[in-house]
């Protein structure tokens, strides 16, 4: 494999993943209330937001040659996969309360 095309989908990945997982991190805090709750996932998505664009600038601004192709190639599969995920564990766990 091309080493371009090598870090191109590990950057990709990271530039999903990182953001992904600040959210998850921030929403996952303990709450009392429902509005700090709301507030907590709020700021999750502003920050997620954030960090995603943070993480493509930098990418773009340092990262050169990087192939375009690929690393948005990758964002995709990784965005989808926080779609498809729980639409077949939603699934799995129709069949197991069938059984």
């Amino acid at each position: 494999m091309d080493p371009v095309v090598g870090y191109s989908i590990l950057l990709g990945g990271l530039c999903c993943v990182v953001p992904g997982a600040f959210a998850a991190y921030r929403m996952s805090l303990p709450t009392v209330q429902v509005s700090e709750a709301a507030s907590h996932v709020a700021k999750a998505q502003v920050g997620k937001f954030a960090l995603t664009v943070c993480l493509l600038i930098v990418v773009f601004s340092q990262v050169e040659p990087l192939s375009g192709l690929f690393f948005f190639g990758t964002m995709a599969v990784v965005q989808l996969a926080y779609v498809v995920e729980p639409l077949l564990h939603r699934q799995y766990l129709s069949n197991l309360t069938r059984n």
